[in-house]
């Protein structure tokens, strides 16, 4: 029965409307591993064969298997169409599908919800959108990278992946965080070349300062500085790879950074699962991706490198020393000579025995203390001179006034005027 069917299918195929036929159906076959548009529509599903393609052709969302990879399991993700797999988004970092489950796939559920389902129809990931009018609701796969649930009516995005990242930052993401409850956007490593699960580094805005910090679990490895204009004051090298820099905005309850830079080309930024930030750029004539620009990129860069009351210096074969003033002691440096301080007593403020130093082009200290009242260095000066723990401040039209109170950690020498800023330590007037 099996040879006398194939036998029929043959004959049938030999016929022109059999050729016809059969031509037919290789095409739908071979159109069923691609979705004709860059959206799915409420009940819309997404096999593991087949992929989203973004309107540009900029981006492709589908499942994969990490390059290298010898557990040959599926992960939902995003990367860039037609060049060699380049991942900037991974959605069930945690929970895999396995190679075999052909019936896994992702659909856009009625409720509006994005979910990857097993063959069980087990939910193995969700995007977490519950909209009670549902209808209308489409996914769409932007030429920004951006994978974004939208309620057509209102066109108001329900959800995005760039709310969610992962490993990489691409030129239309922002650096946010909530200026109420203080929660920001975190990027997280991978936990190795080939396993997209989350590992142990972290990227992302401080919950106070307009810096970055990356964090090795919850210790600070590495921070930017402060934001000043569109450059940041820890990254020497910025004003002259990012022409138009680092671009802040407060809207509403949120505080944001956005990247504006030269290069017009593809580029992104890679938390390594080694914990280095590295951006990387596409050479359209060479089809292929170089390292541009990478931090940490010396041990200066490592985070509090020199104790408290520590400066470090790239350029010098010992790279640390204690900040005039201070002496080695366990931990980094203590002062020689303990400030006198009569703070804000009736004597006034010039009645103690302190007096400030300036220490030019560094890295400001670490937890800063913002006091955006003040318009002047002089009566930033008075500031710290009315705290008896203030132990340094710093004043710049960017970033106004800041004073430090207690330790003084994580100081970078800069190699010449115009980088970090000028910061004004308070010694006993002895030591001026």
């Amino acid at each position: 029965m099996r040879i006398l069917t194939r036998m029929r299918r043959i004959a049938f195929a030999a016929s022109p409307s059999g050729l016809s036929f059969v031509l037919l159906s290789w095409i739908l076959v071979l159109a069923s591993s691609y979705a004709q548009n860059s959206s799915l529509s409420i009940g819309g599903k997404l096999k593991l064969n087949q992929t989203i393609i973004s309107g540009g052709k900029e981006f492709e969302l589908g499942f994969f298997t990490p390059r290298g990879s010898a557990s040959n399991q599926r992960y939902l993700g995003i990367w860039y169409y037609n060049i060699t797999q380049t991942v900037v988004w991974v959605a069930n970092r945690e929970n895999p599908i396995a190679a075999d489950d052909s019936d896994a796939a992702l659909v856009l559920s009625d409720n509006g919800d994005a979910v990857i389902l097993d063959g069980s129809g087990k939910t193995v990931w969700s995007a977490g959108v519950s909209t009670p009018s549902p209808n209308g609701t489409f996914a769409r796969l932007d030429d920004t990278g951006n994978f974004v649930i939208t309620q057509a009516s209102t066109g108001v995005p329900l959800w995005e992946s760039f709310r969610h990242p992962t490993d990489t930052f691409l030129r239309d993401m922002r650096f946010s965080r909530n200026t109420t409850t203080k929660q920001a956007l975190v990027w997280t490593s991978w936990k190795s070349a080939t396993d997209p699960s989350p590992g142990q580094f972290s990227l992302g805005l401080d919950h106070n300062s307009s810096e970055l910090y990356l964090w090795n679990g919850s210790v600070p490895i590495w921070r930017t500085g402060l934001l000043k204009g569109r450059t940041f004051t820890g990254v020497t090298t910025m004003s002259a790879f990012y022409i138009f820099g680092f671009n802040p905005e407060t809207n509403g309850d949120e505080f944001s950074i956005s990247v504006s830079p030269s290069f017009a080309g593809k580029m992104r930024f890679v938390l390594d699962y080694t914990g280095s930030i590295v951006e990387y750029r596409w050479n359209e004539s060479s089809g292929k991706w170089f390292d541009y620009w990478g931090r940490p990129s010396n041990k200066c860069d490592s985070y509090n490198r020199c104790g408290a009351f520590g400066i470090c210096d790239p350029s010098r074969s010992s790279i640390c020393s204690c900040l005039p003033g201070f002496e080695q002691s366990s931990g980094g440096c203590a002062r020689r000579i303990p400030v006198g301080c009569a703070g804000n007593s009736s004597s006034g403020p010039g009645s103690d025995s302190s007096g400030f130093l300036t220490i030019p082009a560094v890295k400001p200290p670490d937890q800063a203390l913002w006091i955006r009242s003040i318009q002047s260095k002089d009566d930033c000066q008075a500031v710290c001179l009315n705290n008896c723990s203030c132990t340094a401040f710093a004043y710049a039209p960017d970033l106004e006034c800041m004073i430090w109170t207690g330790r003084l950690l994580d100081i970078q020498q800069f190699p010449s005027p115009g980088n970090g800023v000028d910061i004004y330590l308070r010694l006993d007037r002895s030591e001026l």
